[in-house]
Formats: C-alpha cells, sequence, structure tokens
C-alpha cells in the first residue's frame, strides 16, 4: 500500500532548493497553496504540478515534471480518510525564522 510523490521526474531537476530558498516550488504548490484549496492529495497533487509548470514556464526552466505513483490498495484508504477531514480555514505559509 503506497503513494509516492517526487517534485521532479528521475531525469529533471527540481528548482527553489538553494540555501536562501525558504521552500522549493513544489513544496509551496503543494504544501502551502494545494493542500488549502482541497482535502484530497491527489488532488493537490494535479493543482501542485499545474502551479509548478506555470512558474517554472514563467522562469524560462525546463520543465520539472512531478511524478505520482499511486498504489491500488492505498485508494480506499485515501477516500476514506478524506471523507473523514473537516473544512477548516487556509493554513498561511510562515517560514521558521
Amino acid at each position: 500500500m503506497s503513494l509516492v510523490i517526487t517534485a521532479a521526474s528521475a531525469d529533471r531537476a527540481s528548482f527553489g532548493c538553494g540555501a536562501e530558498a525558504q521552500i522549493t516550488y513544489f513544496g509551496r504548490a503543494l504544501l502551502a497553496e494545494a493542500l488549502n484549496e482541497t482535502q484530497s492529495l491527489i488532488a493537490a497533487f494535479e493543482l501542485a504540478s499545474e502551479a509548478v509548470a506555470l512558474r517554472e514556464k514563467a522562469d524560462d526552466f525546463t520543465a520539472s515534471n512531478p511524478q505520482i505513483a499511486i498504489g491500488a490498495l492505498i485508494q480506499p484508504k485515501l477516500r476514506s480518510w478524506e471523507s473523514k477531514l473537516e473544512p477548516a480555514k487556509p493554513v498561511p505559509f510562515a517560514p521558521a525564522q
């Protein structure tokens, strides 16, 4: 039973990983933005992938091509978990000081 998410395909770079970065492009898109919009981890991945693609294109970077692999046994568990989540207010991104 597994769900694997990567910020980039094996042959690509993920952007925003520098020492000065507070969060990577994909980390911000998934954790700070998409999960504030949906309770579905899979939908959040899709939203994040789209946001990363737009940002990479605007920055003239080669697409990182985020990946997701969803095992068949995890899908019912995710649906069950997501159905029990209560709607909540978005949590703003606040980097550590």
